[in-house]
């Protein structure tokens, strides 16, 4: 998965309103366990384990303890939505 922080020009091509706040997922490997739980490009990541991101950066760190699975605040164009994703890699 990679993600970016937002900005004006990615909040206008992706249609962001000004304030939402968190990590745009710019890409999503099919097959992985995030793609499977439904993460998309465009989506932003607001809250990972009831801890609230606010850049790629946190969305990273906050990534990197994952150890089972995250539990994950999502905003996409539909609304926001929680996902649960598997930690590790997928085999």
């Amino acid at each position: 998965m990679e993600v970016a922080d937002l900005d004006s020009r990615l909040r206008s091509q992706f249609g962001i309103p000004a304030e939402t706040e968190g990590a745009l997922v710019l890409n999503v490997a099919p097959g992985t366990s995030a793609y499977e739980a439904g993460l998309r490009a465009g989506d932003i990541i607001l809250e990972m384990n009831r801890q609230k991101v606010r850049n790629a950066h946190a969305a990273v760190e906050l990534s990197s303890k994952v150890k089972d699975s995250a539990l994950m605040r999502i905003w996409s164009k539909n609304g926001s939505r929680f996902l649960v994703v598997a930690g590790g890699k997928k085999r």
